[in-house]
């Protein structure tokens, strides 16, 4: 749907993926200081569905935009129901425009 806003967790060595809709959008913005650089931070609830098995469920992430001289970084925290913390970091490629989906 063009109003709805869908992730994906692909795994680069088989195309196995979770995927599902992004509910409950938020956004904090922060500009930047003599000690941070400018960010965004968009929480939300995460409704997934695995390629690769039969299970599906919630799961709340923070994914926070860093804009550096050099590039956007991007850092993500996940919390899955079974409680387990998944991290990951790296480098944005693109241009989504985040904030047209917020609620």
């Amino acid at each position: 749907n063009k109003n709805e806003l869908y992730f994906a967790n692909v795994a680069a060595t088989n195309d196995d993926q979770s995927f599902g809709k992004v509910l409950n959008l938020k956004n904090d913005h922060s500009e930047e200081t003599e000690k941070t650089y400018q960010a965004d931070e968009f929480t939300f609830r995460w409704k997934y569905y695995n390629s690769y098995d039969t299970e599906s469920g919630y799961a709340t992430v923070s994914f926070t935009k860093i804009y550096k001289p050099t590039g956007i970084v991007f850092t993500l925290k996940m919390v899955t129901q079974k409680l387990d913390v998944l991290t990951f970091t790296g480098y944005m490629e693109g241009s989504l425009n985040i904030k047209e989906y917020l609620e």
